[in-house]
This record gives structure tokens, sequence and C-alpha cells, in this order.
């Protein structure tokens, strides 16, 4: 990354201000991607922001359906981390 600083993401999809994060009464975006907390009533916030740009990696065998939420919030279901993606992913979503 010769030259860069630092680097923005940016996903202006679902992009609103954080005065109004608390009016959101729906949960929005991929499931997999949602913060657990958001399925149990809590509100959007940079942590929840955070937590899904950590989980990069996709359920990529798990059906995207309301079974998968169950899972999420009543055994704190996460995608395995191995050990054969690149370093930096792997970092990146311990960190996150």
């Amino acid at each position: 990354m010769d030259g860069f600083e630092f680097i923005n993401i940016n996903d202006l999809g679902l992009c609103i201000s954080q005065s109004k994060a608390n009016e959101i009464k729906e949960i929005m975006g991929v499931m997999p991607y949602v913060a657990p907390e958001l399925f149990k009533g809590g509100k959007y916030s940079i942590a929840t922001d955070v937590y899904a740009f950590g989980i990069l990696m996709p359920y990529h065998n798990t059906a995207h359906d309301p079974q998968l939420a169950i899972q999420i919030c009543e055994s704190n279901l996460r995608p395995q981390i191995t050990e054969d993606i690149p370093q930096f992913y792997y970092n990146l979503m311990q960190k996150c």
C-alpha cells in the first residue's frame, strides 16, 4: 500500500446520519452482517457498523432466513475465521 496513509471504505447503500439511526424501527441490511444486538431490539451505532464490516466472509452454506437470525442471537453464532484466508483479513476480523 505504498503511498497510502489511510483507506476509507464506503457503502452508501444504507447510508443515514447518526442522528437518524435512533429512529430506525426495522432491521436493514444483509442478515449475516447484522450485529446480533439489532435482532434483540438494539439501535444502529458505530459499533454495529464496525461489526458488519468485520464480518467479511459470508455464511456461504447457510440460508439467510429467520432461523439464521435465531442462531445468531441464541447461540452467538459467528462465521468461523479459518487459517486459509489472507492474514490481513484474519487480523481485521479479530479486531472488529
